[in-house]
């Protein structure tokens, strides 16, 4: 059960960590409150993103229960290791080339993703097939909110 309560202490501790994250300094003299209510509307959105995520990611463990208990008992290591394995494999795949091709060019202003982290990759007119820049998370416009969005997306 302490494994449990370690969980729940880093989860909240993360949590905290990215919600101050992105705090602008309010001081009394140019407290301005649409920025503030602003900020905040963005910093929780981003905390519940990041909570999602971590909802996304703990689905794989009842994958790999789920994928144990249709095999046999002498089996049941093997497909759990691979079953992580292969989440491992594809969440560095998606870091270096999915997630660069998919959301290069994605802004979201809401969440605090005002500038995309990339550009048109094939362009014609208005006609754009996939996206450039990026890549490892190496762009121009990388801020928590973008780190969030690719916990989440991967």
């Amino acid at each position: 059960m302490t494994w449990l309560k370690r969980i729940l202490v880093g989860t909240a501790v993360s949590s905290g960590a990215v919600l101050l994250a992105g705090t602008a300094s309010l001081d009394a003299d140019d407290f301005d409150a649409e920025k503030a209510v602003t900020v905040l509307g963005q910093q929780t959105s981003l905390l519940w993103v990041v909570i999602g995520a971590m909802l996304v990611i703990f689905m794989q463990t009842g994958f790999a229960l789920v994928e144990a208990g249709f095999c046999r008992a002498k089996h049941a290591a093997h497909v759990v290791s691979t079953n992580f394995a292969i989440f491992g494999l594809g969440f560095i795949a998606f870091f270096f080339v999915g997630f660069p091709l998919a959301f290069g060019g994605f802004s979201y202003a809401p969440m605090g993703l005002e500038a995309p982290i990339g550009d048109a990759l094939l362009r014609s007119g208005n006609w754009v097939f996939l996206w450039k820049g990026g890549w490892a998370l190496s762009g121009r416009g990388i801020t928590p909110a973008l780190l969030g969005f690719f916990l989440y997306m991967g």
